[in-house]
């Protein structure tokens, strides 16, 4: 059974490689990496102050990556590492803090079988929902807490927001 699943799984990937343009013996040769996702971070830009999270004591700048170089990365990773099968968008910040998040999801759906996302949500208006569903294939959400006090204490959200608003 275990042979019958790694041949099988190879033959996805040389699939998966051939519909990308990549010749299969490249693909034989690299299939057995265990790496099959790709992880970049789009933005260290957020408005909330998560008690886990380092962001805060970054040296470098809080701001967004340029759409050219997210597709740049994407374009050569999914043709040169061919048997990478996600692409996930997170990082110290919230890649929706991006006004580029739409392109950057759209770009990496071309190139991957998944994209998954690391989101608090926060800077989501509701009409921004579909754009989400219709481009990430995962989404994760990340809520620490058991009521208003407990969200609070550990995301620190600005002051503005609204308990209503989290539910």
């Amino acid at each position: 059974a275990r042979q019958l699943w790694h041949r099988c799984a190879r033959a996805a990937v040389v699939a998966r490689a051939a519909s990308r343009g990549v010749g299969a013996s490249t693909v034989l040769k690299r299939s057995q990496h265990p790496t099959r996702e790709l992880r970049i971070e789009t933005a260290t830009v957020c408005s909330y102050r998560c008690v886990m999270c380092p962001r805060e004591t970054l040296t470098r700048a809080q701001t967004h990556m340029p759409n050219e170089l997210f597709d740049d990365i994407v374009r050569r990773a999914a043709r040169e590492l061919p048997w990478l099968q996600m692409c996930t968008v997170s990082g110290f910040g919230d890649f929706a803090h991006d006004p580029g998040w739409r392109h950057k999801l759209a770009s990496a759906r071309r190139h991957f079988d998944s994209v998954h996302v690391v989101t608090t949500l926060a800077p989501l208006q509701l009409d921004d929902i579909p754009a989400l569903a219709a481009l990430a294939t995962e989404v994760r959400v990340s809520i620490y807490g058991v009521d208003e006090a407990s969200y609070r204490a550990v995301h620190r959200p600005p002051r503005r927001t609204r308990y209503a608003d989290i539910e």
